[in-house]
């Protein structure tokens, strides 16, 4: 490992909260090279955060591609930076982790054309007078 190597880790981290404002998996890139156990793939990976980090353009990827749904380090979903639900992280890994994040961003949508509060326990809790989304 670099000198020039640690310095991007050590500014990823200043610009984003010791990491916190990572994506789980980005950071996880980042402990890995921090480490010198990345495959070169996630060395490519690590510049690119670090380009955009350094940048102010770092922005989390959307969780299974799901627009407007991210998760943070502690297994919160969330919609435009609103907390909607919560997964542990072995759940990621199943099937039907996508289809329920993509249930999820439906009913976040439905919930904004009708210009109602979106959050966990409307999200999650509440269903509309039909029973469903």
């Amino acid at each position: 490992m670099t000198e020039e190597t640690y310095a991007k880790a050590i500014e990823i981290l200043e610009k984003t909260n010791d990491g916190d404002t990572l994506d789980p998996s980005h950071l996880f890139v980042v402990e890995r090279v921090i480490n010198n156990y990345a495959f070169a793939e996630e060395v490519d990976v690590f510049n690119e955060i670090y380009k955009d980090v350094a940048a102010g353009k770092y922005q989390k990827p959307f969780l299974f591609g799901v627009e407007h749904i991210t998760i943070d380090h502690s297994g919160y979903i969330y919609w435009k930076d609103i907390i909607i639900e919560h997964f542990n992280f072995p759940y990621l890994r199943k099937k039907e982790c996508k289809k329920h994040v993509l249930q999820l961003a439906e009913r976040c949508k439905w919930l904004e054309s009708q210009s109602l509060d979106i959050n966990l326990r409307t999200v999650v809790w509440e269903k509309d007078s039909k029973g469903g989304l």
